[in-house]
């Protein structure tokens, strides 16, 4: 039987969100509600999804590398998110970006350019014309090459602009990781560091039975985590791959956020139900995210993850 637990640990990325208070130091019951403007990140204004459509000649012609480049996200802290729908599934890179006017300068952690967007026109708005270029290898495997020479439109997604998704919306470092299982699962473990190994050791010691494919899913390290406000959320490992999935407030007030599963078996998401959602609460120093859920199998669990981020 699947055990969920990859599921549960890969959306803990998202679950407590802050900027600077210790874990140690409960958020006062009066700091809640918070609506003010976390810090400004550096392209909060500038940030965009160009969604590239399948069937345009000109891009079909140029694309040579056996694969589509479905879109890509320019996040508000200067993140690039490349998709690219292959025959193996839809795979994610995560980049850094630097954009200077209508030029997107694409480099990989080292430092070295490995593309560059350049927006021509403007078509209407949310239409913009396009030409790019992208030397990309993900997870040091798959090597992708794109050229689109001629100028070709895009669908340009701003984003929506409101105080809660501003502050929600940049890339987290991992500070602090906790799980707690309780029922024929009974764990407690806190670890300081986005290493998600260590929660498949300390449940294959609590007897939760993980299969060799689950344990192995589990045994990844974070490296960042990023929402933008075009509804992307992405988490980058330490060994180069990236999983993404949408995300969306739950309703008006947002209060939660629910992730939109995309049903692959990317981002250790079949199991996970649509309806599923984490708890906001904003104060002066970040944002508080819980997610509590029960697990029903041979064995049966109630299963609370929280994360600090910085």
């Amino acid at each position: 039987m699947k055990k969920y637990l990859f599921t549960f640990a890969i959306i803990a990325c998202a679950i407590v969100i802050t900027t600077s208070c210790s874990s140690s130091e409960p958020v006062p019951p009066e700091e809640k509600q918070y609506t003010g403007e976390l810090e400004k990140t550096k392209y909060s204004d500038q940030a965009a999804k160009f969604v590239i459509p399948a069937d345009l000649e000109e891009a079909e012609d140029a694309l040579g590398s056996g694969a589509t480049l479905t879109s890509l996200s320019f996040t508000e802290s200067g993140k690039a998110i490349v998709e690219i729908s292959t025959d193996e599934g839809v795979k994610f890179g995560t980049y850094n970006v630097t954009i200077s006017g209508d030029t997107y300068t694409i480099t990989d952690d080292d430092g070295k350019q490995v593309g560059i967007v350049q927006k021509l026109q403007t078509h209407s708005s949310s239409v913009v014309y396009i030409t790019l270029e992208l030397d990309i290898v993900i997870a040091g495997v798959y090597h992708y090459h794109f050229v689109i020479i001629v100028p070709v439109p895009v669908d340009m997604i701003t984003g929506t602009v409101d105080t809660k998704t501003n502050n929600l919306a940049r890339t987290w470092n991992v500070e602090q990781m906790n799980i707690v299982l309780e029922g024929d699962v009974d764990l407690s473990k806190l670890e300081q560091s986005g290493n998600l190994k260590v929660f498949a050791d300390a449940a294959q010691e609590a007897n939760a039975e993980l299969t060799d494919d689950e344990y192995r899913a589990l045994s990844k390290e974070i490296a960042s985590m990023t929402f933008d406000k075009n509804g992307l959320f992405s988490i980058e490992y330490t060994d180069g791959i990236t999983e993404a999935c949408d995300w969306e407030w739950t309703s008006s007030e947002q209060k939660a956020i629910r992730l939109k599963l995309r049903k692959r078996t990317d981002f250790g998401n079949k199991f996970l139900s649509n309806d599923s959602y984490i708890e906001v609460d904003f104060t002066d120093k970040g944002v508080a995210l819980t997610l509590s859920t029960d697990i029903k199998g041979s064995k049966s669990y109630k299963a609370t993850l929280s994360m600090v981020l910085k």
